[in-house]
C-alpha cells in the first residue's frame, strides 16, 4: 500500500505536495499540524514562474512572512527544510541564506539552541526546527 499525496492540506493527509503559491497553503494550516516542511521558494531572479523581481529588503520581508508561517506550522521537534541559493544581478551575487539567516534567528529560544557549524542554510533549519521543539 502506497502512500496518498494530497494537493491540499486535511487533518489526515499524510503528505501534501502543493503546486501553488505556499502562503495560500500555510494561511488554511493550523498551529503545530506539520512534522515536516520543505520548500524551495522563489530565488527572486525574475525567472517567468516568479511573481515579479522585487528589491531585496522586499523580498526578505516577503520570505519573513512565509517562514513564520512555517515555524507556526511546525509541530514539537518539526524539521524545516528551506532551499534558497543566490540573488544575482549584473555585478553582484548575494547569497539569500545569508539575508535569511536572521529571520530564523528570530525564531528560535535562545534556552534550546545549541551552537553548530554549517552553512547558514543548515543554521537557519536547525534554528525553526529548533523553536518549533520548544513550542
Amino acid at each position: 500500500m502506497g502512500v496518498s499525496i494530497q494537493e491540499r492540506w486535511t487533518d489526515d493527509a499524510a503528505v501534501v505536495l502543493y503546486p501553488g503559491d505556499t502562503r495560500e497553503l500555510l494561511g488554511t494550516m493550523p498551529d503545530d499540524c506539520a512534522q515536516l516542511v520543505i520548500t524551495s521558494p522563489p530565488y527572486n531572479l525574475a525567472k517567468a514562474y516568479e511573481r515579479k523581481r522585487l528589491d531585496l529588503e522586499e523580498y526578505v520581508r516577503d520570505q519573513a512572512q512565509v517562514i513564520g508561517e512555517c515555524v507556526r506550522i511546525l509541530r514539537r521537534g518539526g524539521s524545516l527544510c528551506w532551499e534558497v541559493g543566490n540573488h544575482v544581478t549584473g555585478d553582484e551575487i548575494v547569497p539569500l541564506d545569508l539575508l535569511l539567516y536572521p529571520v530564523f534567528r528570530r525564531h528560535r529560544d535562545p534556552s534550546s539552541v545549541t551552537a553548530s557549524s554549517g552553512t547558514s542554510s543548515t543554521a537557519s533549519t536547525a534554528s525553526a526546527a529548533s523553536r518549533a521543539a520548544t513550542r
